[in-house]
């Protein structure tokens, strides 16, 4: 009544009864007690060339307007959830229509089988005429039951008029197994491990169980559709009206909570919302328990922790975190090469890494370009430096490989400017040689004659 003062006295003669309250609220049949609640109607329509600014109207009753005008905001405040669209119908379809026959012919089947159990369950007693055979003679049990033999007649005996045909048994079965195709609900689904055989591994049971939420795809993509207009719609509301400063907790780095006051001014550049569901795998128990064995078996989870959180969440960043990191640096350093902007190796990089990927600015056009190509090379230096002089145990641990030491190699000429290398003890001497001098002969041992 305060925002519509002008209808003030017709608002506080409407009156909501239990059974309205009960129609339009979902959970209505819980409610037993008179509401304040006014029950509003409100109308819109989208923007469209006939209509630009689109409409919207709220309705007290078919003669009470409350409000009557342009839609205020950017799109419809809808969103439709549905699995498909059928044609040349304002509903949606659904896989559910499909299984509705099957469901129904499901039903008359098992109806069939429960009226005749329930019908002829007790069963009757048929005796021939004159047998002297008494209903009271039947009851409880443990009986002597004697009868008088009649000529042509058989002894007293159960009308079995419970069993059911086998055909209606056979199928029910079949329509069981197309519910199940239909639906794409399979056993590991179920948990039915009986339908599974005793030689499925867990990687098939996880396979399986992928195909299952893959076979909802066209759901689920209707799903993620509606959250992200829903959310998109948030923001450009928040962007239009948030002039207050509102506080919120969001999610920053290594996730991170905290908690940040924002206006509208602050959502100026974004502005769409997009989801990534991830991998189907990480949704069930059987997915992530392959995922995680298959991480363990490669070297990728190399603490229990990070085996643990991939066992129970499905997530991956604990385990991948460090060498995204590495990535997202080494691409940055190439942009900063491409554009000329400074670069820096520490003694913690990923040497190798880096050098392979620095090669892709100059892989291309950009070995035409001298200043580039410096640039690029000289850090690839600075690289390689680092792995000479870096401390071996850091390496060890970083996983990087240790440099050998070199020896110097031996020129071929005289290294000490002018001078001769001075001959080595026992051998021949060049300057002797050159100069023609004789040395004396060595004298002859006596034992030789």
């Amino acid at each position: 009544m305060a925002q519509y003062p002008e209808h003030a006295r017709k608002i506080q003669d409407v009156a909501l009864s239990v059974t309205d309250y009960n129609r339009y609220t979902l959970y209505g049949k819980y409610h037993f007690e008179e509401s304040d609640d006014v029950p509003i109607f409100t109308l819109y329509h989208k923007k469209t060339p006939s209509m630009p600014n689109g409409k919207m109207a709220i309705a007290l009753d078919k003669e009470t307007t409350l409000y009557s005008g342009a839609i205020p905001y950017r799109n419809m405040p809808l969103r439709r959830l549905t699995t498909s669209t059928h044609l040349s119908w304002n509903f949606g379809y659904t896989l559910a229509y499909d299984l509705l026959p099957l469901q129904n012919g499901l039903n008359i089947l098992d109806s069939i089988i429960i009226t005749n159990q329930s019908t002829y369950g007790v069963q009757n007693i048929i005796a021939a005429r004159g047998s002297n055979v008494q209903a009271s003679q039947l009851a409880g049990g443990l009986n002597l039951i004697e009868w008088d033999v009649i000529e042509g007649g058989a002894e007293p005996h159960a009308l079995n008029l419970t069993s059911t045909p086998a055909e209606i048994f056979n199928y029910r079965g079949t329509l069981v197994q197309d519910l199940q195709l239909i639906s794409g609900v399979n056993a590991v689904s179920r948990g039915d491990m009986s339908a599974l055989g005793k030689n499925m591994s867990g990687s098939a049971m996880a396979l399986i169980q992928t195909m299952a939420i893959q076979y909802a795809n066209s759901l689920q993509k209707s799903y993620i559709m509606t959250l992200e207009g829903t959310a998109t719609d948030t923001v450009h509301i928040l962007r239009d009206f948030a002039k207050v400063p509102r506080v919120a907790m969001i999610v920053g780095k290594s996730n991170e909570n905290f908690m940040k006051s924002f206006t509208g001014d602050d959502l100026s550049e974004v502005n769409r919302v997009t989801i990534d569901i991830g991998n189907p795998m990480s949704k069930t128990v059987a997915g992530r328990t392959d995922l995680a064995d298959k991480y363990l078996e490669h070297g990728f989870a190399k603490t229990p922790e990070q085996y643990e959180q991939v066992m129970s969440t499905g997530k991956l960043e604990p385990m991948i975190e460090g060498d995204r990191a590495e990535l997202i640096q080494v691409r940055q350093e190439n942009e900063n090469l491409t554009a000329g902007k400074p670069v820096m190796a520490i003694a913690t990089d990923n040497h190798i890494l880096h050098i392979m990927e620095h090669k892709v600015p100059i892989a291309g056009d950009g070995r035409w370009n001298a200043q580039m190509v410096k640039r690029t090379t000289d850090h690839i230096t600075e690289h390689l430096e680092l792995l000479k002089s870096t401390d071996p145990m850091l390496l060890s641990i970083l996983k990087q490989p240790v440099m050998q030491p070199q020896d110097p190699q031996v020129g071929p000429g005289p290294t000490n400017g002018d001078q001769p290398t001075p001959p080595l003890p026992g051998g021949p001497n060049p300057a002797l040689e050159q100069s023609g001098a004789k040395l004396p002969n060595l004298p002859q041992s006596p034992i030789q004659n």
